[in-house]
């Protein structure tokens, strides 16, 4: 795993950089722009129900290496507030836009894993 941007998200401003960082971190991977759009629009969906329903939100862009496959992933941890509802509902739509999506809260902190493939084609290695 390699990490290559960490964003709090605590307002508006953040969630769009969220979605740009996204956006560029799928661009430098040789990702399709369809690819690029739908990965930044989860990553900006999730970050939005986090900045209105949590608190202490980050987000984390990363690379990962699972069986000589690469993917890229954003990570958004936030801390829960009891007294705010569920953030499930809000997750659909981010839901229908990566292949992998993964949501677990534990001790009142939760994680949120978005996940999609790198191509081969895009020649992704370690050293790139």
């Amino acid at each position: 795993m390699m990490q290559v941007v960490q964003i709090f998200v605590e307002n508006e401003m953040d969630l769009t950089l969220a979605y740009k960082k996204s956006i560029k971190a799928a661009e430098l991977l040789g990702l399709s722009i369809s690819t690029q759009t739908a990965f930044a629009t989860a990553v900006s969906e999730v970050c939005r129900e986090v900045i209105d329903k949590t608190h202490e939100g980050s987000a984390s862009i990363e690379i990962h290496n699972e069986a000589d496959r690469f993917s890229l992933a954003a990570i958004i941890t936030f801390k829960q507030n009891p007294e705010m509802g569920s953030l499930e509902e809000g997750l659909q739509y981010a839901r229908k836009l990566v292949p992998i999506f993964r949501f677990s809260v534990l001790n009142f902190r939760g994680t949120i894993e978005l996940k999609l493939a790198i191509p081969r084609s895009s020649m992704v290695n370690r050293a790139k």
